[in-house]
Protein backbone atom coordinates (compact mmCIF):
# COMPACT_ATOMS: atom_id res chain seq x y z
CA UNK A 1 0.00 0.00 0.00
CA UNK A 2 3.06 2.17 1.37
CA UNK A 3 4.23 2.20 -2.87
CA UNK A 4 0.69 2.78 -4.16
CA UNK A 5 0.79 6.26 -2.02
CA UNK A 6 4.12 6.84 -3.05
CA UNK A 7 3.67 6.14 -6.47
CA UNK A 8 0.90 8.54 -6.77
CA UNK A 9 2.43 11.23 -4.84
CA UNK A 10 5.41 11.01 -7.39
CA UNK A 11 2.82 11.17 -10.09
CA UNK A 12 0.89 13.85 -9.05
CA UNK A 13 4.26 16.49 -8.22
CA UNK A 14 5.32 15.51 -11.76
CA UNK A 15 2.25 16.43 -13.31
CA UNK A 16 2.43 19.34 -10.95
CA UNK A 17 5.81 20.31 -12.06
CA UNK A 18 5.45 19.77 -16.11
CA UNK A 19 2.58 22.37 -15.39
CA UNK A 20 4.49 24.79 -14.06
CA UNK A 21 7.39 24.43 -17.00
CA UNK A 22 4.13 24.27 -19.42
CA UNK A 23 3.14 27.73 -19.26
CA UNK A 24 6.27 28.62 -21.45
CA UNK A 25 7.35 25.50 -23.09
CA UNK A 26 4.24 23.53 -24.31
CA UNK A 27 0.67 21.97 -23.73
CA UNK A 28 -0.53 20.34 -21.11
CA UNK A 29 -3.91 17.83 -21.61
CA UNK A 30 -5.81 16.18 -18.84
CA UNK A 31 -7.82 13.34 -19.61
CA UNK A 32 -10.72 11.36 -17.80
CA UNK A 33 -11.82 7.76 -19.98
CA UNK A 34 -13.43 4.67 -19.46
CA UNK A 35 -11.07 1.85 -19.49
CA UNK A 36 -11.68 -1.85 -20.43
CA UNK A 37 -9.31 -4.49 -19.76
CA UNK A 38 -8.79 -8.45 -20.77
CA UNK A 39 -7.99 -9.70 -17.44
CA UNK A 40 -9.54 -7.34 -15.01
CA UNK A 41 -12.90 -9.07 -13.65
CA UNK A 42 -13.33 -12.72 -12.70
CA UNK A 43 -16.34 -14.73 -14.07
CA UNK A 44 -18.53 -17.33 -12.51
CA UNK A 45 -16.53 -19.97 -13.51
CA UNK A 46 -13.35 -18.47 -11.76
CA UNK A 47 -12.03 -17.27 -15.09
CA UNK A 48 -10.37 -13.65 -15.65
CA UNK A 49 -12.37 -11.51 -17.98
CA UNK A 50 -13.09 -8.42 -19.40
CA UNK A 51 -13.51 -5.62 -16.71
CA UNK A 52 -14.71 -1.87 -16.58
CA UNK A 53 -12.37 0.93 -14.50
CA UNK A 54 -11.28 4.71 -15.11
CA UNK A 55 -8.34 6.36 -16.21
CA UNK A 56 -6.93 9.42 -15.40
CA UNK A 57 -3.92 10.94 -17.48
CA UNK A 58 -1.72 13.97 -17.60
CA UNK A 59 0.57 15.14 -20.33
CA UNK A 60 2.93 17.24 -21.07
CA UNK A 61 4.35 18.21 -24.78
CA UNK A 62 7.71 18.48 -24.86
CA UNK A 63 7.92 18.87 -28.41
CA UNK A 64 5.28 19.38 -30.94
CA UNK A 65 4.97 15.45 -31.74
CA UNK A 66 6.53 14.32 -28.19
CA UNK A 67 4.57 14.51 -25.18
CA UNK A 68 5.83 12.69 -21.43
CA UNK A 69 2.19 10.67 -19.83
CA UNK A 70 1.70 9.55 -16.63
CA UNK A 71 -1.84 8.11 -16.13
CA UNK A 72 -3.18 6.06 -13.37
CA UNK A 73 -6.30 3.27 -13.92
CA UNK A 74 -8.39 1.94 -11.68
CA UNK A 75 -10.50 -1.17 -12.40
CA UNK A 76 -13.49 -1.78 -10.66
CA UNK A 77 -14.17 -4.41 -8.45
CA UNK A 78 -15.46 -7.20 -9.39
CA UNK A 79 -17.04 -10.57 -7.37
CA UNK A 80 -18.55 -13.84 -8.19
CA UNK A 81 -20.07 -16.41 -5.60
CA UNK A 82 -18.58 -20.00 -5.97
CA UNK A 83 -20.11 -22.70 -3.38
CA UNK A 84 -20.73 -20.10 -1.26
CA UNK A 85 -17.84 -18.51 -0.84
CA UNK A 86 -17.30 -14.77 -2.28
CA UNK A 87 -14.25 -13.86 -4.70
CA UNK A 88 -13.28 -10.54 -5.95
CA UNK A 89 -11.02 -9.18 -7.41
CA UNK A 90 -9.14 -5.66 -8.31
CA UNK A 91 -6.45 -4.03 -10.02
CA UNK A 92 -4.63 -0.88 -10.82
CA UNK A 93 -1.77 1.02 -12.66
CA UNK A 94 0.41 3.87 -12.23
CA UNK A 95 2.09 4.49 -15.83
CA UNK A 96 4.77 6.68 -17.11
CA UNK A 97 5.09 6.76 -20.98
CA UNK A 98 6.77 8.89 -24.08
CA UNK A 99 4.04 9.45 -27.04
CA UNK A 100 5.13 10.04 -30.20
CA UNK A 101 2.72 11.90 -32.95
CA UNK A 102 2.64 10.12 -36.28
CA UNK A 103 0.10 12.62 -37.27
CA UNK A 104 -0.80 15.58 -35.30
CA UNK A 105 -3.01 17.57 -36.73
CA UNK A 106 -6.97 17.83 -36.78
CA UNK A 107 -6.89 14.49 -35.95
CA UNK A 108 -3.43 12.87 -33.92
CA UNK A 109 -2.96 9.28 -34.54
CA UNK A 110 0.21 8.14 -32.11
CA UNK A 111 2.01 5.34 -30.41
CA UNK A 112 3.32 4.88 -26.93
CA UNK A 113 6.17 3.43 -24.15
CA UNK A 114 6.73 3.29 -21.15
CA UNK A 115 6.57 1.66 -17.65
CA UNK A 116 3.60 0.07 -15.83
CA UNK A 117 3.64 -0.18 -12.07
CA UNK A 118 0.50 -2.32 -11.35
CA UNK A 119 -1.03 -4.13 -8.53
CA UNK A 120 -4.12 -6.67 -8.10
CA UNK A 121 -5.69 -7.64 -5.38
CA UNK A 122 -7.54 -10.93 -5.07
CA UNK A 123 -10.48 -11.87 -1.73
CA UNK A 124 -11.87 -14.40 -0.47
CA UNK A 125 -14.42 -13.28 1.53
CA UNK A 126 -15.84 -16.11 3.29
CA UNK A 127 -12.72 -17.34 4.14
CA UNK A 128 -10.93 -13.60 5.37
CA UNK A 129 -7.95 -14.44 2.91
CA UNK A 130 -6.58 -11.50 0.96
CA UNK A 131 -3.30 -11.81 -1.39
CA UNK A 132 -1.81 -9.25 -3.95
CA UNK A 133 0.55 -8.86 -6.64
CA UNK A 134 2.77 -5.89 -7.37
CA UNK A 135 4.19 -5.86 -10.39
CA UNK A 136 6.65 -3.61 -12.95
CA UNK A 137 7.05 -3.20 -16.42
CA UNK A 138 6.28 -2.33 -20.17
CA UNK A 139 3.52 -1.15 -21.54
CA UNK A 140 3.35 -0.42 -25.03
CA UNK A 141 0.16 0.87 -27.37
CA UNK A 142 -1.17 3.26 -29.79
CA UNK A 143 -4.44 5.58 -30.42
CA UNK A 144 -5.75 8.24 -31.95
CA UNK A 145 -7.06 11.88 -30.71
CA UNK A 146 -10.07 13.64 -32.42
CA UNK A 147 -9.73 17.76 -31.76
CA UNK A 148 -13.13 19.40 -31.17
CA UNK A 149 -12.43 23.17 -31.10
CA UNK A 150 -9.46 24.57 -29.31
CA UNK A 151 -9.17 22.83 -25.67
CA UNK A 152 -11.49 19.53 -25.76
CA UNK A 153 -9.96 16.13 -27.73
CA UNK A 154 -12.05 13.06 -27.98
CA UNK A 155 -9.38 9.80 -27.51
CA UNK A 156 -9.54 6.15 -27.98
CA UNK A 157 -6.29 4.02 -26.91
CA UNK A 158 -5.30 0.83 -26.81
CA UNK A 159 -2.31 -0.11 -24.65
CA UNK A 160 -0.55 -3.84 -23.67
CA UNK A 161 -0.06 -3.72 -19.98
CA UNK A 162 3.20 -6.33 -19.50
CA UNK A 163 2.42 -6.24 -15.54
CA UNK A 164 -1.30 -7.24 -15.84
CA UNK A 165 -0.95 -9.32 -18.70
CA UNK A 166 -3.78 -7.62 -20.35
CA UNK A 167 -4.84 -5.51 -23.34
CA UNK A 168 -6.22 -2.35 -22.08
CA UNK A 169 -8.87 -0.14 -24.20
CA UNK A 170 -9.41 3.18 -23.36
CA UNK A 171 -12.02 6.09 -24.61
CA UNK A 172 -12.30 9.42 -23.27
CA UNK A 173 -12.36 12.92 -23.09
CA UNK A 174 -9.79 15.99 -22.92
CA UNK A 175 -9.06 19.18 -22.20
CA UNK A 176 -6.04 21.01 -23.34
CA UNK A 177 -4.43 23.90 -21.52
CA UNK A 178 -1.70 26.75 -23.47
CA UNK A 179 -3.88 25.26 -26.37
CA UNK A 180 -0.88 26.77 -28.46
CA UNK A 181 0.50 23.26 -29.92
CA UNK A 182 -3.15 22.09 -31.36
CA UNK A 183 -4.24 25.72 -32.36
CA UNK A 184 -1.67 26.27 -35.76
CA UNK A 185 -3.08 28.69 -37.87
CA UNK A 186 -1.43 26.42 -40.73
CA UNK A 187 -3.47 23.11 -39.82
Amino acid sequence: MNKKIILLALGFLLLIGAQSIAQTKGQSRILISYALGTQSSISDTGELGMGSGITATGEYYIFDKFALVTSYTFFFESTVNVAGTDYSIDANAFNIDAKYYLLNKAIGIYGLFGVSFASANLRINGLDLETSSNKTGINAGGGIDFRLGKRFVLNAQAKYHAPLEQMVYNAGIGFTFNHGLLDKSND
